[in-house]
């Protein structure tokens, strides 16, 4: 197997870099938060791990991206309830497991494509030599992010008690549908590109993209407005309980708004980004990262000033939007030709259908709250279960009289990750 062997030696060499450029920015927010990273960072080898497990496995779409946050919730939940005075450990500990479940569900894959794990380091392999010369774009990338990251924080400290809080936990809920289905489309997206790459066919990577630009309109596009109509709703269900309040719910909903206006961004510079990289162009995404961070960070302190907290989120998801925006120009540039008005045809269906969606979503739940009214967790939950029934039933019905044509590939997709999910 020597593509697998060169491949296995290619990620070791990343691994040893990233694990410890991502140490860190940990070092200086465990001195501004005072928190102790000592577990949640130990997660970081796993969740590199599971990763490196999935490209190894041929580029298969897999469920590792939700399997971190599931286990963080359900471990934070359960163990809550017997260490309620050490819940940053608790919290740790759910990180930690989290990642080694990630590693844990491509195992199998891995056995069964014939991979044994040996410990060795080979410094003269040249696929190694290779991933340290395009390290250095990589790097930079990565420590522009978590710049972006650490001075978020710093400004989120000074908003008040419980800002920081409202942030992360905003964030996390924005990132689900991204790992749930947005990672899917770019993990399948990647591989093709980097076929038609190594084959000289590079006129076809255009209209590889828009395809893959179309379905991650149909995905996110509902997302972002679903979690803009619901967002009280689904941070009752999930975090509304115990010390958590109703005044803590409003404020995580209104940061949730602000952050879900750039799930968009995130999901097409998560395609984007990567086909730069099969391009031999890896220069280019990290110089738009950087600038993107430069626009966030001055987003950032501006609109601090006038919404708070809200103003990060909001500055974080324009800075977003504007990093998509500018990576998709880029690489119509760079290949010649990009269908941007089938993509922008895409767009406009999306979310007219996506409009109806969010109409249905809420009026279901403001008229779920007359007929099953009360606090109980039960009727939470399914007021908000019957508001998310309602408005997919819409955006199908909606998506298919205006004849979208990712459709019928996105209930596929949806079809095999809830098929997959009971398979597992």
């Amino acid at each position: 197997m020597p593509r697998q062997a060169n491949a296995i030696d290619f990620w070791r060499g990343f691994a040893l870099i990233t694990i410890f450029i991502n140490h860190i920015p940990g070092i200086f927010y465990e001195r501004l938060t005072h928190r102790n990273f000592s577990l949640s960072d130990s997660a970081d080898l796993f969740v590199f791990l599971a990763g490196w497990s999935l490209r190894l496995v041929m580029g298969k779409p897999g469920r590792e991206p939700s399997a971190m946050n599931l286990t963080l919730r359900l471990t934070g939940r359960a163990l809550t309830l017997y260490a309620a005075q050490i819940l940053i450990i608790v919290i740790a500990i759910g990180m930690l497991a989290g990642g080694a479940g990630q590693v844990a569900l491509q195992w199998p894959a891995l056995r069964r494509e014939g991979y044994r794990y040996r410990p060795a380091l080979d410094l003269g392999d040249p696929a190694l030599r290779r991933v340290l010369l395009l390290m250095g774009p990589g790097t930079m990338g990565l420590a522009a992010t978590q710049l972006n990251v650490f001075i978020n924080t710093i400004l989120a400290t000074g908003e008040g008690t419980g800002a920081v809080s409202y942030l992360d936990y905003a964030f996390r809920l924005m990132y689900l549908p991204i790992g749930v289905f947005g990672i899917s489309v770019a993990t399948a997206t990647t591989p093709a590109v980097s076929k038609l790459v190594a084959t000289g066919e590079r006129h076809r990577i255009g209209d590889t993209i828009t395809h893959a630009i179309g379905l991650t309109a149909l995905l996110n596009i509902p997302a972002t407005l679903g979690l803009i109509v619901l967002a009280e709703p689904i941070i009752q269900v999930i975090y509304e309980h115990g010390s958590f309040t109703t005044g803590d719910t409003l404020a995580t909903a209104a940061a949730l708004r602000f952050y879900a206006l750039g799930l968009m961004g995130y999901a097409v510079a998560r395609i984007i980004a990567p086909t730069f990289y099969a391009m031999g162009m890896s220069r280019t995404p990290v110089l738009i990262s950087m600038l993107s961070v430069a626009v966030s960070v001055t987003l950032n302190l501006l609109l601090v000033q006038s919404l708070s907290y809200r103003g990060l989120a909001l500055g974080t998801s324009l800075a977003a939007l504007f990093n998509a925006s500018a990576q998709v120009w880029m690489l119509r540039r760079a290949l010649g030709t990009l269908d941007t008005r089938a993509v922008i045809d895409t767009v406009v269906r999306v979310l007219l259908a996506s409009g109806a969606m969010s109409a249905a979503a809420w009026g279901s739940h403001r008229l779920m709250l007359t007929l099953l009214p009360g606090d109980a967790v039960l009727l939470q939950a399914t007021r908000l279960g019957a508001a998310i029934v309602a408005g997919v039933a819409v955006l199908a019905l909606a998506a298919w009289v205006l004849r979208v044509a990712a459709l019928r590939e996105v209930l596929q997709l949806v079809a095999r990750r809830i098929g997959g999910t009971r398979r597992g």
